[in-house]
Formats: C-alpha cells, structure tokens, sequence
C-alpha cells in the first residue's frame, strides 16, 4: 500500500512537472526565435564561402555585416565558434577575429556595418592521415547586396598584394592544399574612392537647389503676368 501511494505521488509530480516543463519549453521557443529573427533582421549582407574538395570533404565559413555587430573583442551575438572537428579526413575553415577561446576560431564572422574598408582574416588546413594533398575549391554565395556598401570585394593570400579572386565577379578560386599545412587567406572590402559619393551627393544637391530656383522664377513669372493682363 505504501509503494503504491509512493508510485502515485511520484507519477502525480512526473504530471505537475511536466504541466510546467511544456510551457515553459514554449515560452523559451518563442524567445529564442525573437532573439534570432531579431538578429536576422539586423544583418545588412552576408557571404558564405565553401571549401570543397574532390573525395567530397567540405567546411564552409560565412562573413557580413551587421548593425549592433562588433569588430574585434568582445565577442557579440553574431560570433558564433567552430564546432568540434571530425576525424581525419577534414577540411577545417575559420575566421580569426582577436576574440578568446572558443571564440578565435569562428564559423560566423559579422562586423559592424557600414564602414569605408573591411578586412577578414582566414585560415584554413587540410587534414589527411596519409598525408597526401588535394585539391580545394572555394566557391561563394553573396547574400542581401542591396546593403553592400563597398565597391570592391576581393580575395587574397595574406601578405600578398594582387588578389586572387574578385568575390563580385568570380565564381570561384582552386589551390592545392598540402596536408595539414596552414593555409591563409584574407578578404578585403573597400570603397574605392570614399569621396567620389561625397562629391556625387553636393553635386545632386546643388542642381536640385538650381532646379528649385528656376521652378519658381518662372512660377512667378508666370503669376506676374496673369495678373498684370
């Protein structure tokens, strides 16, 4: 009789916390999905970078820009980091902000929008137990550029000054990766020449003002002379 009043209050409670558990688990959803649809809402552009190669191993990093993000330390709630690696074989991609553990090793890099000029910093290494190379291509996918405030988007190897892949023309770059060599890339944004929109806006401003001037001289012009006949 006791155990049985035992399995009852036991049963009874398992109810009453899962009458709280599931709206509780419904009020998380819901502002979990505020928080990322709030998020979603604040990114200006983004690019996703794919890193494929022939026996069909990839990794993929995505970059952009966003209105509340940060650049450089602290992390903000666009960084997100690299999960943990598989085993060998792997391509392992990452962008490199200055954060701390676990964050210097990002999947998802977003900086602050706008700006003038942007620079990412990526690495990326080739993992192979036999420790032979492959081929890796690294291909893009440009979202949002309605927001792009840059004139050019350029890829390059770090410390090299021609690039080597234009992200807004090109569709994609191959390099022999060598196994568990270190490989390090860099994409620079740039607004070509900063002062050219400066100097376009005075420009539209001054002719408007004109425009609007000779509107109403011969608005008045035309009013004297209704008057005066």
């Amino acid at each position: 009789m006791i155990v049985e009043n035992r399995r009852l209050v036991c049963l009874n409670n398992i109810k009453k916390l899962t009458f709280i558990m599931i709206p509780l688990i419904f009020v998380i959803t819901i502002f979990a999905s505020h928080i990322c649809n709030g998020i979603e809402e604040d990114i200006k552009w983004e690019i996703k970078l794919n890193f494929v190669e022939p026996g069909g191993e990839e990794d993929y990093l995505i970059i952009g820009e966003a209105d509340n993000a940060i650049d450089g330390p602290p992390q903000d709630d666009y960084d997100m980091p690299k999960p943990p690696p598989p085993i060998d074989p792997y391509i392992q991609v990452w962008s490199n902000d200055g954060l701390s553990v676990p964050y210097n090793l990002l999947l998802a890099d977003y900086r602050k929008f706008p700006d003038n000029n942007k620079m990412w910093n990526i690495s990326a290494i080739w993992f192979a137990q036999d420790n032979s190379p492959t081929n890796i291509t690294i291909t893009w996918e440009i979202k949002d550029l309605n927001n792009f405030e840059y004139d050019s988007l350029k890829l390059y190897r770090i410390n090299e000054s021609q690039p080597i892949a234009d992200l807004l023309l090109d569709n994609g770059y191959s390099t022999v990766f060598n196994a568990y060599d270190l490989q390090q890339f860099q994409i620079i944004a740039k607004i070509e020449n900063p002062n050219t929109n400066i100097e376009i806006t005075n420009v539209a401003i001054f002719g408007a003002i004109i425009a609007i001037i000779f509107v109403l001289i011969v608005g008045f012009i035309i009013i004297y002379h209704r008057k005066k006949s």
